[in-house]
């Protein structure tokens, strides 16, 4: 295995640790500005911005997080965090960590703010860069593409919400 994939699968574990141990600090990012879709699905109160699947992330072989069709994200058993329809992330310890808002921005204070745009197919934009699933679950796109990454389990309707955790990798690791 090259030293970059070791690096890129460092990264990727390093990142559900982050998750676990809440360590990416900061404020709350703010949702005020945001208008909720006119045409949104409401469960419980809440828009609908992400639907879930099973789906099994791993990088170079190795496994990763697994997103459950309930919206929580455990590693090696463990919950590490949960997605809310709405678009939020938040840690076990009920720290909120990201919101993908209904128009597709991704917000997190820990990624700088702004962290570009996820559509309802699933793909990321973010500045020159565009991410998306190939049939078989892998990441592909970007000046480098993403070897190695793959969603296991990655379909239609959980694409966004894959792709919400799979951003927060790729942008993680440029901060």
């Amino acid at each position: 295995m090259s030293t970059s994939h070791v690096s890129f699968t460092a990264r990727l574990l390093s990142l559900v640790l982050s998750l676990a141990l809440t360590a990416c600090g900061g404020a709350a990012p703010d949702t005020s500005d945001h208008a909720s879709p006119s045409d949104g699905a409401s469960t419980g109160g809440e828009t609908a911005v992400l639907t879930f699947g099973d789906v099994a992330f791993f990088a170079d072989g190795q496994a990763g997080p697994v997103l459950f069709a309930d919206g929580h994200v455990e590693m090696e058993g463990e919950t590490i965090g949960s997605f809310h329809v709405d678009g939020r992330l938040v840690s076990a310890a009920g720290e909120l960590l990201a919101v993908l808002h209904p128009d597709g921005t991704l917000e997190s204070d820990a990624l700088g703010g702004n962290a570009g745009s996820i559509t309802a197919d699933g793909t990321l934009t973010h500045g020159e860069t565009v991410l998306r699933f190939d049939d078989a679950g892998n990441v592909v796109g970007g000046p480098e593409g993403l070897p190695g990454l793959r969603a296991e389990g990655v379909g239609p309707s959980s694409r966004r919400a894959s792709m919400f955790i799979i951003a927060l990798f790729v942008l993680s690791a440029a901060h």
